[in-house]
């Protein structure tokens, strides 16, 4: 019975206290910037939130998380230039017709990442001397930059 009686009087205190809950979180880092019409808050970690209240006031501290307000200003085009590259695979000459695009930078490298061929502004690569494989050619125009796979025969 005494056993019974101690159980119960542990139990009962474990609940009364178990009510009683806090939420506290980590946060690492957080700021705040406001510019003409936009207004941004954040924080990095978790939500946490403690409200204390008394017959004058009410008291909310926690991790802010409002809603991000965008607008729209510009909408930027790329344009990308009309690319023609063949025969792929190839055998010994590689045509490269771009259209759109001003000064063109070619590059040629293989799979271990050598660079074996750089050119500027032409139309064919004589790859008869390369070995048969996998080639990269990157063609770079301004701020236009693309990659294509190349196979020698």
């Amino acid at each position: 019975m005494k056993t019974i009686l101690l159980l119960l009087t542990i139990g009962t205190a474990i609940i009364a206290h178990g009510q009683d809950t806090q939420q506290f979180a980590l946060v690492s880092a957080g700021n705040s910037s406001t510019q003409s019409t936009t207004s941004l808050d954040w924080t990095v970690g978790q939500t946490i939130s403690t409200t204390g209240v008394n017959t004058q006031a009410l008291l909310t501290s926690g991790i802010h998380q409002p809603v991000l307000i965008t607008e729209v200003i510009n909408i930027l085009t790329v344009k990308h230039p009309e690319i023609q590259i063949y025969p792929n695979p190839v055998v010994e000459t590689l045509t490269i017709q771009v259209d759109g695009a001003d000064e063109l930078l070619i590059k040629l490298h293989d799979l271990e990442g050598k660079e074996v061929i750089s050119a500027s502004s032409v139309n064919t690569l004589n790859l008869k001397e390369l070995s048969n494989g996998v080639y990269i050619l990157t063609l770079s125009s301004g701020t236009y930059s693309s990659r294509h796979k190349i196979v020698k025969h």
